[in-house]
């Protein structure tokens, strides 16, 4: 539908949106700031207001970036009608008269509890914002549009107008009240030259959770769902406007949408009867989905405490001291050595860091974005403390860069190209086994026989970060595992459609084989490297929602492959690899990736 309206957009001859004299409450975020920024790209003036003055602001000096137009920010509560009086006095001063359009958008979340336990408390404050904030808008703007004889007013409800889904009571009655004074306000204004619209959105990624009277059961549910299937609030806006300016009373902007509002039409009593039977084990689903399930009933991973846990055990390379003695308790063989080891160790922590790079682009909110930001930070600053420790065994002529092994190389190559283009699902699951296998075997090889204090101390502190990685690294996947078998499939199969990827895969498959024998030249028993990868699958494992990712059982499969020797056939071909990998010069494949430049031995902040 919204392809079809976008072309019969063009043919509309004074679409309302475009030039628009505009107000929009809740303009300080989601829906209501994508409102103020696709009418200032239409090319109209407006009046962003908000409960939060500094929110609206920033929301100004978005349209200003973005488009170079001004724009006026207005702090107004929509449930107190003396501040939507104030609001139509300022609105009309700016436009030096009546507004083009209306955009009655505030709203907030509310939810998890029963009618009967909700509280009128809550009742009130839901109601006086999402019911009472629009009629407001309504009566005051109303009859000034209509004196003027020309303009539109947009009003957002929400599809659980008319879903009526259980523990939702406060939210699903003031949706519907939009919906219906929407409805009497379009057949008042008919005629009148001043459309009318009600936007009934499902889900869509904004705060409105987090920022709402919402259970913390509730707000987990929400928040996946609206990871997992919401539209961005962007899109909406445009469609909405696009709708607006065609005449059309209801905009459902969402497949799901459409067919609630259907069944809810054409099936009433099926439909009432399923949501009684959805309102009894939805307590259930919540507490399902916002527990655990690697550990039984205990709640899911805060990212926010993970995020600020990760800021308050943050290290520097100059809380080290390099120049402590220990350096010389390293014997003769050992440090012939070290130096292709730790080599190799420093470039896989970067592969680490580029991935994380790469998965902070893909990440679903803002939290998960800033965690993954600062595992980059963190694999950076790992190799750099790494190559200081080469530095100060005497393993660099001046500010010498190491070159990384010909499989190494091949993989950072690819990463360094095509790593921004993969999605979350398959970055999420392959990071988390390089840093198991790699990280965890070679960590643990140094922390046992290198006997210098100073490199000890490096690497515990390495390993107590890579230790918080892998624990966000397994929520991720758990929460992946909650998207719909659909989704998932299609996320899989569309993955491995890419030519780019199958390469990937070719520079992939011999990497852990020569790890491996590196790690046998070393002296070690290969069983290191195994029950570490082992520990990947075992770990994975034991969510249900980890284990139903293909991506994962592809590369947990795999994993089993390595460590099986008694597998002929596959260590054959990867041994092969390996073979034919050495034989490519390291020259032919030597690039520096963009990603490299910060390395250094130097012991920064």
């Amino acid at each position: 539908m919204y392809g079809v309206d976008r072309l019969l957009h063009r043919l509309v001859r004074d679409p309302r949106s475009v030039g628009a004299d505009a107000v929009v409450t809740g303009a300080g975020s989601g829906i209501g700031r994508a409102f103020a920024l696709e009418l200032a790209r239409r090319g109209g003036d407006v009046v962003c207001a908000d409960i939060d003055a500094e929110r609206a602001a920033e929301t100004v000096a978005l349209i200003a970036a973005e488009t170079g137009r001004s724009a006026h920010a207005v702090r107004c509560d929509v449930a107190d009608r003396a501040d939507v009086e104030a609001l139509v006095t300022v609105v009309c001063d700016v436009f030096s008269g009546a507004p083009t359009l209306v955009v009655n958008n505030a709203g907030v979340g509310i939810g998890g509890e029963p009618v009967g336990q909700v509280g009128l408390d809550d009742w009130d404050w839901a109601l006086g914002i999402n019911l009472w904030g629009v009629i407001h808008g309504c009566e005051l703007f109303a009859p000034i549009l209509r004196a003027a004889g020309r303009g539109g007013i947009i009003n957002v409800a929400s599809a659980a107008g008319f879903a009526a889904a259980p523990s939702m009571g406060p939210y699903n009655v003031s949706k519907a009240g939009v919906m219906s004074l929407s409805e009497t306000l379009a057949a008042e204004l008919a005629g009148s030259g001043v459309g009318v619209t009600v936007l009934c959105p499902t889900f869509v990624k904004t705060n409105v959770a987090r920022d709402g009277r919402i259970t913390e059961a509730g707000q987990n549910l929400a928040g996946r769902l609206m990871e997992l299937t919401g539209t961005s609030p962007q899109s909406v806006a445009a469609m909405t406007l696009d709708a607006h300016d065609l005449g059309r009373l209801y905009v459902l902007p969402q497949l799901d949408a459409n067919v609630i509002w259907r069944l809810k039409r054409f099936l009433p009593v099926p439909y009432a009867r399923g949501l009684g039977v959805l309102g009894r084990f939805l307590p259930a689903a919540w507490a399902t989905v916002s527990s655990h399930p690697t550990k039984g009933p205990a709640m899911a991973m805060d990212f926010d405490s993970m995020l600020q846990k990760i800021k308050d055990r943050q290290w520097a390379l100059a809380d080290i001291d390099w120049d402590a003695p220990g350096a010389e308790l390293i014997e003769p063989e050992l440090h012939a050595k070290l130096k292709p080891f730790i080599s190799d160790l420093m470039w896989i922590e970067n592969v680490g860091a580029r991935g994380f790079a790469a998965m902070a682009k893909k990440a679903p909110d803002a939290t998960l974005k800033s965690i993954y930001e600062h595992f980059h930070a963190e694999e950076q600053k790992h190799a750099n403390a790494e190559l200081a420790l080469m530095r100060r065994w005497g393993m660099l002529d001046d500010d010498e860069i190491p070159s990384p092994n010909v499989n190494v190389q091949l993989v950072i190559n690819w990463l360094d190209r095509y790593s921004d283009g993969l999605s979350l699902s398959f970055l999420g699951t392959v990071i988390p086994m390089l840093e198991v296998a790699l990280d965890g075997a070679l960590i643990k090889f140094i922390t046992d026989e290198v006997k210098d204090p100073v490199a000890q101390e490096v690497f515990k502190r390495i390993n107590s970060d890579e230790s918080r990685h892998l624990a966000v690294d397994f929520e991720v996947m758990d929460m992946l595992g909650h998207a719909s078998l659909r989704r998932r499939t299609i996320d899989f199969v569309g993955g491995w459609a890419q030519p780019s990827l199958l390469v990937g895969l070719l520079t992939y498959l011999p990497l852990l084989n020569k790890m491996r024998d590196n790690i046998v030249a070393m002296g070690v028993d290969e069983q290191r490297l195994y029950s570490a990868m082992k520990r990947y699958r075992s770990v994975g494992r034991r969510s249900e929602y980890t284990r139903r990712l293909p991506m994962f059982r592809f590369v947990a499969t795999h994993g089993a492959l390595v460590t099986n020797r008694d597998n002929v056939a596959y260590h054959a071909v990867a041994d092969s690899l390996v073979t034919v990998t050495n034989w490519i010069p390291v020259s032919l494949v030597r690039r520096t990736p963009t990603w490299s430049r910060e390395l250094t031995y130097e012991p920064t902040a």
